[in-house]
């Protein structure tokens, strides 16, 4: 709070969003992208860690396409 008042948490804007999970964390990376607006007006990037024998591309696109 300011000594204007309540922070308007609109005002503050992000260039960018940046979420990132291990080759487990697939699942809460959609659950996370599945709770934003549909007009979110921020990029997003998703970055996965994965194993030496990464996650099918299918698994990963299926869960960001949800």
């Amino acid at each position: 709070m300011s000594a204007s008042g309540p922070r308007d948490p609109a005002a503050s804007r992000f260039d960018l969003v940046v979420l990132t999970a291990s080759a487990g964390g697939v699942d809460a990376i959609g659950s996370v992208l599945a709770e934003l607006p549909t007009a979110f007006p921020t990029p997003v990037l998703v970055v996965q860690h994965g194993r030496r024998r990464p996650l099918s591309d299918q698994r990963l696109a299926a869960v960001l396409g949800r």
